[in-house]
């Protein structure tokens, strides 16, 4: 899609500004093909953990399951971390709350209702979990040098995957 090609263009670029509030970019490599993927993508962040959230139907995401090796480019910085996927339902409402306390403008998209206290309606998120996924990446800054010698060779880190979704630097 021509807008995620233009996306990863403004995000590496020096107007990075004007998007990378809400979009990073997160480069994996595929499981299957060993192929280096970039992909722009809304998140929430929490410190250096960043939140987004996939429609179960949407492939890119399966390369993340069991915790594997990402570099993440945010306000225009490269951050060497490990991206993570929840996708049982405890686990997914668990992170979509998390993201729509931090982020409650984005309650709308989900059709999500925010209770008098602006704390998402449980029914809701429940609901709104249903058809998605929770992916977190844990991340910390890297020099350049360091991203062109990341790893990648397709070992998975362990940890994570499936289950709750604890707050950052929690197991």
């Amino acid at each position: 899609m021509w807008v995620d090609g233009f996306m990863v263009w403004l995000l590496q670029s020096p107007l990075h500004w004007l998007a990378s509030g809400s979009i990073l970019l997160v480069q994996y490599r595929g499981r299957k093909s060993r192929r280096l993927y970039t992909r722009p993508v809304n998140y929430v962040s929490d410190g250096n953990t960043f939140y987004a959230i996939s429609l179960r139907s949407r492939i890119w995401w399966r390369n993340l399951r069991g915790g594997q090796p990402v570099i993440v480019r945010v306000r225009g910085m490269e951050l060497e971390g490990v991206g993570e996927v929840f996708e049982d339902g405890p686990g997914v409402a668990a992170g979509l709350t998390r993201i729509l306390e931090r982020a409650p403008r984005y309650a709308r998209y989900f059709d999500v209702k925010l209770t008098a206290e602006g704390r998402p309606d449980p029914a809701d998120v429940q609901r709104a979990a249903g058809d998605r996924v929770v992916i977190r990446i844990s991340a910390g800054l890297i020099s350049r040098d360091e991203v062109r010698l990341a790893s990648f060779e397709g070992r998975g880190i362990r940890g994570g995957g499936e289950g709750s979704c604890p707050a950052p630097g929690g197991s």
